[in-house]
């Protein structure tokens, strides 16, 4: 009966130990961003495009693309993780800086961004609770410059009549094709015409009402595209913030406001930003994604 109590005690010591030996689960990682086409569209859910994501080589979840977020993404996923204690409570449960890969699949073909082959292309994990942006780009980028050949080849090389570009291993995205002071590749991330010297993204200021203290912008915007106008009063920090946009300078309550507008058709924008009203000069600045 003795030998019986100490082989009992024994076993139930060696499954609390196997029970500390287990991971347990931490808060989810998160990814999110915008899948665009290989023409820099915004991808909807009517392409029947699914985002799949892999841990060791095996794809542990799959989500759809969706219709814009608040935020501006059209994919979210949420990456079970492990504390990192042990062996992993789940297979599909990822750790603290573990590498990973996303595939896109379109009409059942499984496609690579082209962010893969970009500098910082490698991806790994974060700490749990963390939120990863991740734009993902279809098409192929054979130069490395971050635009789809196929948009060079529509946008430039297909509308170019000098013998300076004959392929699109004569575009490079720092260069600026039509010579309106934007780049190629900003042309690109804008959906604006490179090809067109009056086409492009400015941020022109109409008027600033000093006695409000409150700028009067319009700006181009395109379907798919969504803005933010960002202020500083330090040019040199580097330090830019979102400010809201109003549509009315005589209804500039907070409740009306909005830091993002998200363009369901061609147009020109026009919007009031407040200042940042400390005192000194506030600049301003468009960011489109």
């Amino acid at each position: 009966m003795k030998y019986l109590k100490l082989l009992f005690s024994t076993c139930i010591t060696c499954l609390l130990l196997n029970h500390v030996a287990q991971a347990v689960p931490a808060p989810f990682f998160t990814i999110y961003g915008l899948v665009k086409d290989e023409f820099g569209y915004t991808v909807t859910p009517s392409d029947g495009t699914t985002v799949s994501f892999y841990l060791n080589g095996v794809e542990t979840q799959t989500t759809d693309v969706s219709a814009l977020y608040g935020n501006g993404s059209n994919y979210g996923l949420r990456i079970p993780m492990d504390s990192g204690t042990g062996d992993p409570y789940s297979p599909s449960a990822g750790v603290y800086n573990q590498p990973f890969t996303i595939r896109l699949v379109r009409n059942n073909q499984t496609l690579l961004p082209i962010e893969v082959n970009l500098p910082g292309g490698s991806w790994n994990l974060g700490n749990p609770g963390e939120n990863m942006l991740l734009d993902l780009t279809m098409g192929t980028d054979s130069d490395g410059d971050g635009i789809p050949d196929e948009w060079e080849r529509l946008h430039i090389v297909n509308m170019n009549s000098s013998d300076a570009i004959n392929s699109i291993e004569d575009v490079d995205g720092t260069g600026d094709f039509d010579g309106d002071g934007v780049s190629d590749y900003d042309e690109y991330l804008a959906s604006t015409y490179a090809f067109e010297r009056r086409d492009k993204m400015a941020l022109e200021l109409i008027h600033y009402h000093s006695a409000a203290s409150v700028a009067e912008f319009e700006f181009l915007v395109i379907t798919g595209k969504t803005y933010k106008i960002e202020a500083t009063t330090d040019l040199k920090s580097g330090n830019w913030q979102a400010v809201d946009m109003y549509q009315e300078m005589n209804n500039m309550d907070p409740s009306v406001g909005f830091n993002t507008h998200y363009a369901d058709s061609v147009d020109m924008l026009n919007v009031y930003a407040p200042s940042l009203g400390d005192g000194n000069a506030t600049f301003y600045r468009l960011r489109v994604r």
